[in-house]
């Protein structure tokens, strides 16, 4: 059973005088989902009232937006005879997420993929790491640990920081290296 276009309408204007001002200053999702579930949306449809306020409010664009204006771009800037190697690639997506509001880089680059499918254009590819690159934080860990076998969590957290990880990966990384902190402190002992 469908929804009337009126229904549509009606919910949507309801969501913008509950949550407009919202979303208008930024607030995420997550923030903006409580006062539609108490006003007796549904999940889903709160998600869905979420979102078109937020493309029409310029906080997000939609996937078919994001498509056609990367495609206006990547014409103009002539991705197909610019892109020799995967660099060229990521200097794209960068170009995008600064031309482009409310785009992420990794949103980028799926729009560079989707206009390359659609053009018949070949990518490079994304190369591989350096051997052993990945693990570089934690080789740099291992000494860090092996020096100071009894340093604090928050030494630990401090050491992190030196990554340039995002809070969350810190929190992990903080996780995982009082393990190996535990490993040094029983090989420093022996």
């Amino acid at each position: 059973m469908s929804e009337s276009i009126e229904n549509v309408a009606t919910d949507l204007e309801t969501a913008d005088e509950l949550i407009g001002e919202m979303v208008e200053n930024d607030a995420s999702v997550e923030e903006c989902l409580p006062a539609l579930l108490t006003a007796g949306f549904k999940a889903g449809k709160s998600m869905a009232l979420i979102k078109q306020l937020m493309e029409s409010k310029g906080k997000i664009m939609s996937a078919k937006e994001r498509t056609a204006t990367a495609t206006e771009y990547l014409t103009s800037w002539d991705f197909a005879n610019n892109v020799a190697d995967y660099s060229d690639v990521e200097r794209f997506a960068n170009s995008l997420t600064e031309e482009m509001e409310a785009t992420t880089k990794a949103q980028a680059l799926g729009s560079i993929k989707k206009y390359a499918t659609a053009n018949k254009i070949e990518l490079p590819s994304k190369p591989k790491g350096v051997a052993g690159s990945r693990s570089n934080k934690f080789d740099d860990f291992y000494a860090f640990a092996l020096k100071n076998p009894s340093c604090s969590e928050a030494e630990i957290g401090s050491f992190i920081e030196t990554f340039g990880s995002t809070e969350g990966q810190n929190k992990k990384y903080v996780w995982l290296f009082n393990g190996i902190l535990g490993f040094a402190k029983k090989y420093s002992e022996v």
